[in-house]
């Protein structure tokens, strides 16, 4: 049953393919960081992990845009001002 209905979808849609796909740009990507000098390399992994990523277009470095340290916050009554 399973195989005549979501077998059938999976096939189609070439799952198993996307995988095969996504162990090969893993594989590119620790061959291009094994090829980086020691100082570089944790840098790029670290912004490797981080999703916020910006374009410094002074000297045009890339580099993290916020902070691992922000905090949620929001703001209270002025002060004086009654609740």
């Amino acid at each position: 049953m399973w195989q005549r209905s979501l077998g059938i979808e999976r096939q189609a849609v070439g799952v198993d393919k996307v995988f095969e796909e996504l162990a090969v740009i893993d594989d590119f990507i620790a061959y291009v960081l094994s090829c980086l000098d020691d100082k570089v390399r944790p840098k790029i992994e670290y912004m490797l992990g981080r999703l916020e990523l910006g374009l410094n277009t002074r000297d045009e470095r890339l580099g993290v845009l916020f902070s691992e340290h922000l905090v949620d916050s929001k703001a209270g009554p002025a002060t004086g001002e009654k609740v």
